[in-house]
């Protein structure tokens, strides 16, 4: 589980991402991390995959499989490609990997990447989601899917589906993201996050939390770190 928000403006993409790593058996469900990376940037380019759903892959950590050379070679290549190229190239290498993992997880749910910032092909950021989802009777089904100005993921989620439809608050309002200044973005993520947490506490629920990430995408490169 995880949750993961995104703020698409005009010259701008602001990423927060949770830490949590959740582990369930037959028995229980525990935290195994609180710190787990789930925001990667690709090599010094203006882009950054975010990644939730499942956390490994063929017994590997996604953390390795997208940190790996091969894979970081692979986007610098299609990088200058355009974004759909990137997004095809990753279904070429991952899709055998991710489909096994998911017909044999007991729980077949599903795996993400965001991929947001900029590509040569567009003078505008982008968040554009590939996800593999267990779709029964031993099928996985792949989508992509280009997002909006706001943008939410992960099972944290499902506490604040209704503000993709009316402000967070008399100060944040989603509509007011293309036309505000990047400082705007980065309160309404954190703004966003605190109200799922607290939903999260009267749920009595555990499925995000943890070591914070924020990333801001400009042109001009990736700022990349943790968030007090």
């Amino acid at each position: 589980m995880s949750l993961l928000l995104g703020a698409r403006g005009k010259d701008f993409v602001v990423l927060l991402a949770d830490g949590i790593s959740l582990r369930t058996t037959n028995e229980k469900t525990v935290v195994e991390h609180l710190d787990l990376k789930k925001l990667f940037q690709l090599g010094d380019r203006p882009c950054v995959i975010a990644h939730h759903g499942q956390n490994e892959l063929g017994g590997s950590q996604v953390q390795s499989v997208l940190t790996n050379p091969s894979f970081q070679e692979l986007q610098a290549r299609s990088w200058n490609q355009g974004l759909n190229v990137a997004m095809a190239r990753t279904v070429e290498r991952l899709d055998s990997v991710v489909c096994q993992t998911l017909k044999s997880s007991p729980h077949r749910n599903l795996f993400g990447l965001w991929f947001t910032g900029f590509w040569p092909c567009t003078s505008n950021p982008e968040i554009s989601e590939l996800v593999w989802q267990h779709s029964g009777r031993n099928r996985v089904r792949t989508a992509i899917m280009p997002h909006k100005h706001l943008v939410m993921g992960g099972g944290g989620f499902k506490y604040l589906r209704d503000y993709l439809s009316k402000p967070a608050s008399k100060d944040f309002d989603i509509n007011k993201i293309a036309t505000s200044p990047v400082e705007y973005s980065m309160e309404l993520v954190k703004k966003l996050y605190s109200i799922a947490e607290q939903r999260q506490k009267e749920a009595g629920e555990n499925i995000f939390g943890g070591k914070r990430m924020m990333a801001l995408i400009t042109r001009d490169g990736v700022d990349l770190g943790p968030l007090n």
